[in-house]
């Protein structure tokens, strides 16, 4: 099967790689697929990097997060499966044809692997690790509800049965699991590779990092009951401990990870905290609001 998709490419928080990313899917593109540039409105510059190219720019509102411009785009798309990517990640050669190819059939959505390129320094390793240290190849193909959101396919159809879970942004574990829900099957493939390609500053990446977590603590804080929130409160000083311990495991296990372990340490704490203090932010924000309430 060679179906045509919809490529969202989301773009917040710099778009200094942006050009190298269309450039490669303006190689590999053809009729069937369609590129949506989704972008934050503060990234002025973005009409200005797509003008003459055969991409749909899809504007969101100020300060959106990449879930809330991955939303924007999945609801512009008009091809039967949506794939999923950022400004920061550059397709290998056989990218759209992977993803074209993609069973999805048998899968409701297939996720790959993510490398760093090569000549990254420090800040670039360190968001990497963080980020994408799971789906750092060689592994092998497995069924799994982890897939990353910068690097997948979906049957589109299956998305857009839960647009309500998805309202207020495309935030993918959210939809992975209701997708498992539904008896779907999902799939982390190989064979469908993105490169990271840093473009974000130590500021911008730590601001998202802290505004994602904010979003987490009032999502988590929702699910909670007032006491146990409070309790969750109680236990934030041990969230940069128990996350970047976390994060650390999942780099040490791969030995070509390691060595960049040590110049990419100082960025990883400052995202690890940003996190932390945002997820306290959110905790404390939804207690608040449901003890006035």
């Amino acid at each position: 099967m060679n179906a045509g998709v919809s490529i969202v490419v989301a773009v917040q928080g710099g778009s200094s790689r942006l050009t190298e990313v269309l450039d490669e899917l303006s190689r590999q593109a053809g009729p069937e697929v369609e590129v949506l540039v989704a972008y934050a409105a503060e990234e002025t510059e973005v009409p200005a990097l797509c003008q003459g190219r055969p991409v749909e720019l899809v504007a969101g509102a100020r300060g959106a997060l990449i879930p809330e411009l991955w939303r924007d785009g999945i609801l512009a798309a008009s091809k039967s499966r949506a794939a999923l990517s950022i400004g920061h990640c550059k397709p290998s050669p056989d990218w759209v044809k992977t993803l074209r190819q993609a069973d999805l059939d048998t899968f409701a959505a297939i996720g790959g692997a993510l490398e760093n390129e090569a000549a990254a320094n420090a800040l670039g390793w360190a968001v990497y690790i963080l980020r994408y240290s799971r789906y750092t190849p060689p592994f092998d193909a497995r069924e799994t509800p982890d897939l990353p959101g910068d690097n997948v396919v979906y049957d589109r159809a299956a998305l857009l049965a839960h647009r309500e879970a998805f309202a207020e942004g495309f935030w993918e574990p959210e939809i992975h699991a209701l997708l498992v829900e539904d008896g779907k099957r999902l799939l982390l493939d190989p064979a469908l590779v993105s490169v990271y390609v840093n473009g974000y500053g130590l500021r911008s990446f730590a601001a998202q990092r802290l505004r994602h977590g904010v979003r987490f603590g009032l999502e988590r804080a929702g699910r909670m009951s007032p006491l146990r929130g409070l309790a969750q409160l109680t236990l934030a000083p041990l969230v940069p401990a128990i996350f970047g311990a976390k994060v650390l495991r999942e780099a040490w296990k791969r030995p070509q990870l390691r060595a960049h372990l040590p110049a990419a340490l100082p960025y990883l704490a400052v995202f690890v905290n940003a996190w932390a203090l945002g997820e306290l932010g959110g905790t404390a924000r939804c207690l608040y609001r449901r003890i006035r309430s």
